[in-house]
């Protein structure tokens, strides 16, 4: 566990220019690249395309993850090389590039990102000793998981279906307190006229 308040930006090696972007060359190259930290819009592109970046193979009888490509995250932090901007024609000319090019260009991209520090130094809660650790922080790392969204269209449904007059906008402008309580509720009542009609099933078997 640690505190949001404790996050601290990267800072860049090097300084962009007034649209922040970077102009990257390499030494006997006639090739310019221009570098443009992901944001937001970028982050969710790259995200999504993330996902589908890989495919499954049978390796020694076992299924394995695999990269279709390895520079897909260049790709969305580069903006443009030699004027193109078109992304399938970035991947070629990043392709086409030495190892020894394509390192540099990941570790300047690496050395000059935006967003706050993924490794924290936290403080183990037994021992008092310290220790450094990488925090999975994504755009969307403080978001609800998918299977909330579930939860909440479920319990707005049973007050709605069970609930006398209650709307569907009643239910949804309702805390969560209030919420939960309703939940409660009805279930204590179903349970009850659970019981009496179990009840009543067994006294009539006797007769």
């Amino acid at each position: 566990m640690f505190k949001l308040s404790s996050l601290e930006f990267k800072e860049q090696e090097n300084e962009p220019d007034s649209n922040g972007k970077f102009t990257v060359r390499f030494e006997g190259k006639d090739i310019d690249i221009v570098v443009k930290p992901m944001r937001f819009k970028e982050l969710l592109e790259y995200s999504k395309e993330l996902e589908e970046n890989f495919e499954w193979y049978q390796v020694d009888g076992k299924r394995v993850k695999i990269k279709k490509t390895q520079t897909l995250n260049l790709v969305y932090n580069i903006e443009s090389i030699n004027g193109y901007t078109d992304k399938k024609i970035i991947a070629q000319i990043i392709n086409k590039l030495p190892k020894k090019n394509v390192d540099q260009l990941k570790t300047f991209i690496k050395n000059n990102e935006t967003g706050v520090q993924d490794k924290m130094l936290l403080t183990c809660s037994y021992c008092g000793s310290e220790f450094e650790q990488n925090v999975d922080i994504g755009y969307n790392f403080i978001s609800l998981p998918a299977k909330y969204r579930e939860i909440i269209l479920e319990e707005i449904f049973l007050i709605t279906y069970y609930g006398k007059g209650i709307t569907r906008a009643d239910a949804l402008s309702m805390p969560v307190y209030e919420r939960k309580w309703h939940i409660r509720r009805i279930k204590e009542e179903l349970d009850k006229k659970h019981k009496a009609e179990t009840a009543a099933m067994n006294k009539a078997k006797r007769k």
